[in-house]
């Protein structure tokens, strides 16, 4: 799947190296931790569908959500 591939481990590292503080930072480690494509995906998921469009964090999940798929929202 194309969540393990070199873009996607490159996405989740670079979320990780974002100040703790931050929700990409928090993200980043979620994703991390996961340890099934399907657990990834369900993070990603819950966040699109919860948040608006318009915040950042519906922005960062669309974006890895891309990463996972191949696609784009």
């Amino acid at each position: 799947m194309l969540a393990r591939s070199a873009d996607w481990q490159d996405s989740v590292t670079l979320l990780q190296h974002q100040p703790h503080n931050t929700f990409d930072h928090r993200l980043g480690t979620t994703l991390a931790a996961c340890d099934t494509d399907s657990q990834a995906l369900a993070v990603l998921v819950d966040i699109i569908t919860e948040d608006p469009p318009s915040t950042h964090e519906y922005v960062v999940a669309a974006r890895m959500f891309s990463h996972f798929t191949g696609t784009t929202l």
